[in-house]
């Protein structure tokens, strides 16, 4: 779960402004979904994570632009995942 597109349903589709985390073991990695950075620039909308030598994240916590949070199960290492807001299912993403 290198990388993580999120989908918004009650918030806006592209998710912009969420929070995701993930928790691998005990340590937990954080990133916000922006739309750009700078003037004139534009971000990757999905959310990416350097895992180091984990195999696995444990759990994805997404605090959504409308105020709800959702706690998603983990999954493997390496591979892309879709998160769709309401859904509480990790679906693996077809890119």
């Amino acid at each position: 779960m290198d990388t993580v597109p999120i989908e918004g349903t009650k918030s806006n589709r592209d998710a912009l402004g969420a929070a995701v985390s993930v928790k691998i073991g005990d340590a937990s990695v954080s990133t916000a979904t922006l739309s750009q950075s700078s003037f004139l620039s534009h971000n990757d909308r999905r959310a990416h994570f350097g895992l180091g030598s984990a195999t696995k994240v444990d759990a994805v916590t997404v605090r959504w632009p409308s105020g709800e949070v959702e706690t998603f199960p983990g999954a493997a290492a390496g591979r892309t995942y879709r998160l769709v807001e309401g859904s509480g299912k990790v679906t693996p993403a077809s890119e």
